[in-house]
């Protein structure tokens, strides 16, 4: 007897997959409650920016914007938070003059003196050669374009 070769029997396509259901999406609570707003002034008044502040509170910057601009009382006192943290900077600051900082002293007397300390910086704009071989050169006030001449 002759042996028959069976055919081998082809495999059932695999059924396609479902489609998944779309996940209903839940927004999360992100109502700027008096809490977070005590926090978000805690986070500026530490010098956090009002960005990263506001984020750090689980809300946007707009969001924060717009109870400034429904709650006056609120954006006094962000404004308030704000000039403690610069006011923390200024104390650093002055204690950097006290131990001789140069840095600290020269920027100091340049920001807080009312114009009567000024950063002038001078330029080289030209270089005169004469004959005899002597060279004068033109200085320029780089601030208000004065010139002031200089051997």
């Amino acid at each position: 007897m002759a042996k028959t070769k069976k055919k081998p029997t082809p495999k059932p396509k695999p059924k396609p997959k479902p489609k998944p259901k779309k996940a209903k999406f839940k927004m999360p609570n992100y109502k700027f409650t008096a809490i977070k707003k005590k926090q978000y002034l805690k986070y500026l008044s530490e010098g956090h920016t009002r960005g990263a502040s506001a984020a750090g509170v689980g809300v946007t910057a707009h969001t924060v914007l717009a109870h400034k601009e429904k709650d006056p009382q609120f954006a006094d006192d962000c404004e308030i938070a704000e000039l403690a943290a610069i006011k923390m900077v200024e104390n650093c600051l002055v204690k950097n003059c006290m131990k001789g900082n140069p840095a600290s002293i020269f920027f100091y007397l340049v920001n807080k003196s009312n114009g009567e300390w000024q950063h002038i910086q001078r330029i080289q704009t030209d270089m005169k050669i004469d004959a005899k071989g002597t060279f004068k050169v033109v200085w320029g006030d780089k601030l208000s374009g004065n010139k002031d001449k200089g051997e």
